[in-house]
This record gives C-alpha cells, structure tokens and sequence, in this order.
C-alpha cells in the first residue's frame, strides 16, 4: 500500500509543478488563446446546435474534431521533440535559471515555462479529444456539454497556434544567445589579437 500512496503523491507533485509552472489558474483566465477560442466557438456555434440551422448536411462538432485533433496534437508533440532538443548545452542551461532574465522575472526558469505551456497544450489537446470521442458516443447536440465540447475543441485549434509562437519564442530565445556568443568570441578574438 505504501507504494501505491507514495507512486500517487509523486504524480500529483508532477501536475502541481506543471501547474505552478505554467501559471495556474491566473494564466490560463489570462490566456488570449482560452477567449479567442470561445469567440471562435460561437462563430461556428450550428456545429454544436444544428437545430440552428436549415441544413441537415452541417457536420457535428465531435466528427470535425475526430478528424482535426489527432492532426494537431502530432503536431503539437512534435514541437515538444524540438524544444526537448533545441540548443547547446550552455543555451539550455541558460534557460534552466542560471541567467539574469529568469532572476528578474520570477522563480520558474524560462525552460520550465515553456515545457509546462507545451505541456498544457498537449492536454488540452487530449482533453478535447476525450470530449469528442464522448461527443460522438452519446450524440451530444443542442446542450450545454455540446457548446463546452465545441469550446475545447477551438481551444485545442489555439493551442497549436500559441505553440507555434512558443518555438518561435524559444527560437527567438536561441538566435540572442547565439549572437552573444559570437560577439564575446569577437571581442576575446580582437582582445589577443592586439599587440601587447
């Protein structure tokens, strides 16, 4: 029993940090993506309420999101690979708080910031799927879990919009300390190249 308790309380202290790390509730009700994709809800709002419409050809929100998330979430993953792999060691241990940024900022490193938005991309992305595949099992239509269904499924699509910005972040991140880089070899370069 002791293994199983102890097995427990390590998974929650993982999804505490990733919590804590990706800013807990304060950032996802902050997120333009969470409200970008409840705008985007009700603009395709009959996908969800076909009552809503003369058409009997409009396709469910779940069978839509059966054929985008799978799509989206190998993307997103793959963008986790990349990020998992991007950059020397000195860049990553740079981003694991060793630098002035992440002293200033606060104290999650900018490294465990961008891991715990990848992260919750991915689960959205999952969590969204679920409610598709539940969607689909019980027809969910014209209901309030169908509107809720149809918002995590625009979600999952700004997610994979705010991890395109994340890597691109995180490219950002690379190209500075990369020319930093090179500028100090330059200066050390001119330094031992003057004439003592």
């Amino acid at each position: 029993m002791g293994i199983m308790s102890n097995d427990i309380n390590k998974k929650k202290a993982i999804w505490a940090d990733y919590w804590h790390s990706y800013g807990g509730l304060k950032a996802l009700c902050i997120s333009p993506y969470l409200w970008l994709s409840l705008v985007g809800a009700v603009c395709v709002l009959p996908l969800a309420y076909p009552s809503l419409t003369c058409s009997s050809e409009t396709p469910t929100w779940y069978s839509l999101a059966l054929d985008v998330i799978p799509s989206i979430l190998g993307f997103t993953l793959a963008g986790y690979t990349i990020f998992l792999s991007f950059g020397d060691t000195e860049f990553v241990a740079s981003l694991m708080g060793t630098c002035k940024y992440n002293q200033k900022l606060s104290s999650t490193s900018p490294y465990k910031r961008i891991n715990a938005s990848l992260v919750h991309f991915i689960i959205v992305q999952v969590c969204s799927l679920i409610a598709a595949i539940c969607g689909y099992a019980w027809r969910m239509l014209d209901s309030v879990p169908a509107f809720i269904g149809l918002w995590a499924f625009t979600y999952s699509i700004a997610t994979a919009l705010a991890t395109t910005m994340a890597m691109f972040r995180l490219a950002r991140m690379l190209e500075r300390a990369t020319l930093n880089k090179i500028s100090e070899t330059q200066h050390k370069d001119e330094r031992n190249s003057e004439p003592s």
